[in-house]
C-alpha cells in the first residue's frame, strides 16, 4: 500500500508543492503526525479530505486540517446509506460555522453524483460564502444528469479547487448504453484550458489536484505501472498549462478511490 510518505517524495521529484490525501487512505493519530512531520520537513502543503458530512466526523476532520496546515478542507457529502437532504445539509454546516471561522479552515463541498449543481449553490448561500466553498470535479457530475460545462457555469464562481479528471464517453457496442472512462489528462473530453481561463476570472481557486480514473490491467503491477505512465504524462502537459496568468498551482496527487 503506498504511504503518504511515498507521495510526499514523488512530488519533491516532480517539484509539486501540495498532495491532497483523501477518504481511501485510512491513517491513525501516529501516521498522522508523521506524515506532516515528513511533510513540513520537506516543504510540502497538504490538503485534506474525507466524506460524511456530519456534526461529528466532519469537526474531527476540521481540527484535522487546521493541524496539517491544510487550507480548505474538501468534503463529499455522502457516504453510504448516509444521504442528507439539502436542508439537513444547511443545518449541518450551520452548526459547523463557528469550528470552520475559528480553524480559519474552508469548507469545501465536491459536487459529487448526487446533488446538482443549483443545489449545491443554494447551500453555500443558505450558510456562508466565506467559509463554504467548492471542490470541483470535472467528471463527477455526469452521475447527477449534468455536463461539465453548465456545473463550470453554476460553481465555478466558488470553486477553491479543481479536480482535474479527464475521461472519455462512448457507447456500448450493442449501443444500449454508455461508457465513462478516465484519460491521460489533455488526451480526453475536457478542455483543460478553457476551464482554466473560465475559473482565473473568478480569482478564487488557487490549487489543482490532478485525479486519475486508471483501468485495471493484467495484474496489479502492470496497473501500478500504466498509472504511474498516466500521471507522467498528464503532469507534463498540465505543467505547461499553470502559470502566473492564471493564478492556479497543480497538486500531483490526488488520493482517492
Amino acid at each position: 500500500q503506498t504511504k503518504p510518505t511515498d507521495l510526499i517524495k514523488q512530488a519533491l521529484h516532480w517539484n509539486i508543492r501540495r498532495i491532497q490525501i483523501c477518504d481511501n487512505l485510512v491513517l491513525n493519530e501516529e501516521q498522522w503526525n508523521e506524515t506532516i512531520t515528513e511533510a513540513k520537513r520537506s516543504g510540502i502543503e497538504l490538503e485534506i479530505g474525507s466524506s460524511l458530512l456530519n456534526l461529528e466526523h466532519t469537526r474531527n476532520c476540521i481540527q484535522l486540517a487546521h493541524k496539517a496546515g491544510s487550507a480548505f478542507l474538501r468534503m463529499v457529502i455522502d457516504k453510504g446509506a448516509y444521504q442528507p437532504t439539502e436542508q439537513e445539509v444547511v443545518a449541518v454546516i450551520s452548526a459547523l460555522l463557528p469550528d470552520l471561522e475559528k480553524s480559519g479552515v474552508i469548507l469545501a463541498l465536491e459536487n459529487h453524483d448526487r446533488f446538482s449543481a443549483l443545489s449545491l449553490e443554494r447551500i453555500i448561500l443558505a450558510t456562508s460564502d466565506t467559509w463554504v466553498a467548492i471542490c470541483l470535479d470535472t467528471a463527477n457530475s455526469i452521475g447527477a444528469g449534468e455536463g461539465f460545462k453548465e456545473v463550470l457555469r453554476v460553481l465555478g464562481r466558488y470553486t477553491i479547487n479543481l479536480h482535474i479528471k479527464d475521461f472519455n464517453i462512448r457507447r456500448v457496442d450493442s449501443k444500449m448504453g454508455f461508457i465513462v472512462s478516465g484519460a491521460t489528462a489533455g488526451k480526453g473530453m475536457l478542455d483543460i484550458p478553457s476551464i482554466l481561463k473560465e475559473l482565473s476570472q473568478y480569482n478564487k481557486c488557487r490549487t489543482a489536484t490532478l485525479e486519475l480514473w486508471s483501468e485495471f490491467q493484467d495484474s496489479w503491477e502492470a496497473t501500478l505501472v500504466h498509472e504511474e505512465n498516466r500521471v507522467t504524462e498528464s503532469l507534463q502537459y498540465l505543467k505547461k498549462l499553470f502559470t502566473n496568468e492564471n493564478g492556479i498551482e497543480i497538486n500531483q496527487f490526488n488520493i482517492l478511490t
